[in-house]
């Protein structure tokens, strides 16, 4: 049987994070911003953005990666639609 994600809107991750580490200086901004910015998949539903807590808990501990690249100035680049 296959498993099912546990989708969680910002609050319900940042619950989650808590309970991991609850001295963790990740606040639920951060995680709001993360959501907005589609690092992983984002579900909506009417207004909830929901998105798989497990995905985006990984992604958290293993770091942004484009934080450390520069990116090039006066070049157009893609947006995502």
């Amino acid at each position: 049987m296959a498993k099912l994600p546990r989708m969680r809107k910002a609050d319900g991750v940042f619950k989650i994070i808590k309970e991991i580490d609850p001295d963790t200086n990740i606040t639920l901004c951060y995680i709001k911003q993360l959501i907005r910015a589609e690092v992983v998949p984002v579900i909506r539903v009417s207004s909830m953005h929901l998105v798989d807590a497990d995905k985006l808990i990984a992604y958290i501990a293993k770091g942004p990666k484009d934080m450390c690249e520069k990116r090039e100035k006066g070049v157009i680049r893609r947006v995502k639609t």
